[in-house]
């Protein structure tokens, strides 16, 4: 294993016995500055504290954890001493020129602190925030028909042009519009004039006011149909 030379074993006393902080450390006002601050270890039950002057003589506590880990605030300004990894957070929230400085770090105990110096630099101006009005608008639509147009069902809508080449599209029959020999075209709920013989429509039979055949899909063909049907069994009982 190999030794140290008694004679470089000073070189490591500073470093053992020193702290361990960042010399400068900056922030732009309002926002919230937090560094650490590095001891070594055998110190964890001491008091730490964080103070402001530019000399160490002259340097006044701001706030310290009186030898304890849980967190310690005054004012804006927190401290927090973590024992198991020999380290002390700081934080300053609402940071502000005003704040801007010299500060040390500092270990205390017999004879001479422990202190080493950081300086606090605060850049002007506010964070941005987010807090305007919020700007809403509402959807565009692209051009087109209006949503309030009056709904028409399906058989109200145009038909399409047939495709090429196939048969034009039949038309519905008509009631016809000149005059039956029993009374009004299409009137079914007439009493049958003369007729002879034992026909399925004897005299003085009457058709029912609503029919089937009336109500029925394709009603209007169908009634149409329905006096000539009448006519043809007439004239085969008379013949």
């Amino acid at each position: 294993m190999m030794g140290i030379s008694p004679g470089w074993g000073w070189l490591l006393l500073p470093v053992c016995q020193a702290l361990v902080v960042p010399r400068e450390v900056s922030s732009r006002a309002g926002e919230t500055l937090s560094l650490r601050c590095w001891y070594p270890p055998g110190y964890e039950a001491y008091n730490k504290y964080w103070c402001r002057g530019a000399s160490r003589d002259s340097c006044h506590k701001v706030v310290e954890t009186v030898g304890r880990e849980a967190p310690r605030q005054r004012g804006r300004v927190s401290i927090q001493d973590i024992h198991v990894f020999c380290v002390v957070l700081l934080t300053v929230e609402d940071i502000s020129e005003a704040d801007a400085g010299s500060y040390w770090c500092g270990v205390e105990r017999m004879g001479r602190d422990l202190m080493e110096p950081v300086t606090v630099r605060v850049v002007p101006g506010k964070p941005w925030r987010h807090g305007g009005p919020t700007v809403t608008s509402s959807p565009q639509f692209p051009p087109g028909p209006s949503f309030m147009q009056p709904y028409q069902l399906p058989w109200q809508l145009p038909r399409p042009p047939p495709p090429p080449g196939s048969p034009p599209p039949q038309q519905s029959i008509s009631p016809p519009t000149t005059p039956l020999p029993w009374g009004e075209p299409g009137a079914l709920g007439h009493r049958v004039g003369t007729g002879k013989g034992s026909g399925s429509h004897r005299r003085g039979q009457q058709w029912p006011c609503s029919s089937p055949l009336a109500s029925s899909p394709g009603g209007p063909a169908l009634s149409a149909l329905v006096p000539s049907a009448v006519l043809l069994s007439l004239l085969a009982a008379a013949g």
